[in-house]
C-alpha cells in the first residue's frame, strides 16, 4: 500500500475460452483477508503464551473428557510425582499418579459420578 501498510489478499480466477481455446477474458475476484490474518496471528501468540505457561508452571494442570479420562496432564507431573506424562491415560478415579486424597476431594468438587 502506499502507505507502507502490508495487507494479505486471496484470489481467484476463471479464464474465458473462445472457440478455439484462445484465451479471450480473465474473471477474477480479490478479497482482502488482513483482518483475518491479524486475529490468526495473535490467537498463534495467546496460544504459545498458554502453552509457555502450562509447560513451565511447577504445578500439575491436567484436564479430563466426560468420562474422567484424563486428557492432557502438564508436563510437572514427571517432576512433581516422577511419572511420564505420556503414560497418564486412565480415567482420573484410577489414575496412580494422583493422590487418593486429593482424587476424592477433586471428584468430589466437580460434581462428577465417574
Amino acid at each position: 500500500m502506499p502507505d507502507g501498510r502490508v495487507r494479505h489478499l486471496t484470489s481467484t480466477s476463471e479464464g474465458k475460452l473462445d472457440n478455439k481455446g484462445n484465451l479471450i477474458q480473465i474473471f477474477g475476484i480479490v478479497k482482502d483477508i488482513s483482518d483475518h490474518k491479524e486475529v490468526e496471528e495473535r490467537l498463534r501468540k495467546s496460544e504459545a503464551k498458554f502453552r509457555d505457561l502450562i509447560e513451565n508452571i511447577n504445578d500439575v494442570i491436567y484436564s479430563t473428557n466426560e468420562n474422567g479420562e484424563i486428557i492432557y496432564i502438564s508436563p510437572s507431573i514427571k517432576g512433581v510425582m516422577g511419572y511420564d506424562p505420556s503414560g497418564i491415560n486412565e480415567p482420573l478415579h484410577e489414575c496412580r499418579a494422583c493422590h487418593a486424597g486429593k482424587r476424592r476431594h477433586a471428584l468430589e468438587n466437580t460434581g462428577s459420578n465417574f
